[in-house]
């Protein structure tokens, strides 16, 4: 099986064990050789996704079977082309739109009667605030296409004049595009949603391969900082056991036709009778950042599980490794150290047991460079031992 992957990030090079392990012939689009990824495959294609010369040829040169991403930023007419090629994409384009663009998510979630804030499209400042009247003066602005860890979302308040005035900015843009509204990457409408009073926040992550078989992860608590994921902890503490959020992330990839991982965020809302209610915020279909805690605490890792998926594998077991374990997977957002290798050094000597992976990564402030995993049975006792890990790296020592 000779599997190509778009993208050349930290997501892409955490593959590199499971193409060993399932001995797969494996080829990656990267956007530079000495990224993330072009450091660990040396066959690696240097091009962008969205330029269809250099995407056909580094298909046809490496004779794909299998194309696959490490990001949803892939047009759809480029998806057209390599299936004109007779090379299977996965996740399609038709799977693919709802991860692509929020606007047909909102809609496809609320036709298959999954629960999401409510939203609506809005064209101008006076829609945005007639929607903003109805949820207590305020509301959450977003860009159709293009918005991740924070970027192209905006919290609009009534009280908040600044605020006001970056959404009529955003309105001006959004008419004067002349994108492709039926172009699911392109589309230049703007939706607004309820800003949801979340108790915290919940990842489910599930994975369908090709023949239609499925496995979900367990459920995990996400905790952002300046709106990125900071830290996640698995299992998410007290969800019980009737554990909804998994089986709404499981109806998404089948109602959704998805192959390879799917990754649902949500927000849980816990009123005052303690009664909890889950709403569904984001999809990602790819490997995801709630889910590197499976490299070291699942049986088998989201890695493993995608290229089984997308080259028509049976999937691994997707249990804990110890259920009496937890684990916690820590970012390492950005670093004051010069050297990380030095640092990671330093940081092997806090825990034997903690797992730092590096992403070959330059520094920057608040890039993501690696990320820490450390399972135990005290959860407390995991968690400190993984912010003294990160704490080395910012040149924090207590």
């Amino acid at each position: 099986m000779r599997i190509g992957v778009i993208g050349g990030g930290q997501l892409a090079r955490m593959m590199a064990p499971a193409v060993s392990e399932l001995d797969l012939e494996f080829y990656v689009l990267v956007e530079a050789l000495d990224g993330a990824a072009g450091k660990i495959f040396p066959n690696s294609t240097v091009g962008e996704a969205n330029d269809i010369e250099t995407v056909l040829n580094w298909v046809k040169k490496n004779n794909l079977d299998v194309v696959t991403f490490e990001h949803e930023h892939v047009p759809n007419y480029i998806i057209d082309k390599i299936n004109d090629l007779h090379v299977a994409v996965y996740p399609d384009k038709l799977a693919l739109r709802f991860a692509q663009n929020k606007i047909l998510m909102r809609e496809k979630l609320s036709e298959i009667h999954l629960p999401c804030p409510d939203f609506t499209v809005v064209k101008n400042i006076g829609e945005l605030q007639v929607f903003m009247q109805k949820h207590g003066g305020q509301a959450v602005l977003k860009t159709a296409t293009g918005g991740y860890d924070g970027k192209g979302v905006l919290v609009v308040k009534e009280q908040d004049s600044q605020s006001l005035e970056i959404a009529s900015k955003w309105f001006e843009k959004s008419f004067s595009s002349t994108a492709d509204i039926n172009d699911p990457e392109q589309d230049p409408r703007l939706l607004v949603e309820e800003l949801v009073p979340f108790t915290r926040e919940l990842a489910a992550l599930v994975v369908r391969s090709s023949k239609g078989e499925i496995k979900a992860w367990d459920t995990v608590e996400s905790i952002q900082e300046n709106s990125v994921c900071k830290t996640v902890i698995a299992p998410a503490p007290d969800l019980g056991k009737n554990d909804k959020a998994k089986k709404m992330a499981i109806k998404i990839a089948e109602e959704l036709g998805v192959v390879g991982v799917l990754a649902v965020e949500m927000f849980e809302v816990v009123n005052s009778l303690g009664i909890s209610k889950i709403l569904i915020n984001e999809l990602a279909m790819r490997p995801h950042n709630s889910g590197h805690w499976t490299i070291n605490g699942s049986v088998t890792s989201q890695f493993e599980n995608h290229l089984r998926a997308v080259a028509g594998l049976p999937l691994g077991n997707t249990d804990r490794i110890n259920k009496e374990y937890w684990t916690v997977m820590e970012n390492i957002l950005g670093s004051t150290r010069k050297d990380l290798r030095d640092a990671k050094i330093d940081a092997m000597s806090v825990n034997s047991s903690a797992k730092i992976n590096l992403y070959g990564k330059g520094i920057r402030p608040g890039r993501k460079l690696g990320h820490i995993n450390l399972s135990g049975e005290d959860l407390q006792e995991v968690r400190e031992d993984v912010k003294k890990i990160g704490n080395i790296f910012q040149g924090i020592t207590l």
